[in-house]
């Protein structure tokens, strides 16, 4: 039986319950549907991520780490929370971008998970999210906001809207 290696990237590994709770949610679906999967959480805080989650990790802003992880993943899961936004801050939104962008040009299988998606002010980061978003494998919102937002942006890919994954806690 093959063993899946699956990155996962969101705000991990800050103490924030919310997203906490989302992590243990993929956690739990991931588990039930892979036989022991491989798995690596990007986090803020990789050591109490690893502890409390039994995952394998990289630090949030290590690069080399976050490349070589995506490198020899079979997937990648964007998961869960409002990430792709640009209201908190564009900085953000870029960076998780980023890593989507490097798991698509890797080749690897791309999963948006659980995601709040939008609003999104700056013209320049809405182009790079339709054009990106439409190379993805797969796209759940957790909202009809969320996808009435990416169908206006113009990405073309089937959008799923599913409960928040918190819920199946």
């Amino acid at each position: 039986m093959e063993k899946y290696k699956i990155v996962i990237s969101g705000y991990y590994g800050f103490n924030n319950a919310g997203d906490e709770a989302m992590l243990l949610a993929i956690l739990q679906a991931l588990r039930k549907t892979f036989h022991a999967p491989d798995i690596t959480v990007i986090s803020g805080n990789p050591s109490a991520t690893s502890e409390t989650f039994g995952v394998d990790t990289v630090p949030r802003f290590g690069i080399w780490p976050i490349l070589k992880a995506l490198f020899r993943s079979d997937f990648l899961i964007s998961g869960g929370g409002s990430l792709l936004q640009d209201v908190t801050s564009w900085k953000s939104m870029v960076y998780y971008l980023t890593i989507i962008i490097v798991g698509v040009l890797f080749r690897k299988r791309v999963y948006l998970y659980s995601q709040g998606i939008g609003p999104v002010r700056y013209r320049v980061i809405r182009i790079i999210l339709k054009h990106v978003l439409n190379h993805v494998d797969a796209i759940t919102v957790r909202d009809k906001e969320s996808k009435g937002f990416l169908q206006r942006l113009g990405v073309h890919r089937k959008i799923y809207t599913t409960a928040d994954a918190v819920l199946s806690l």
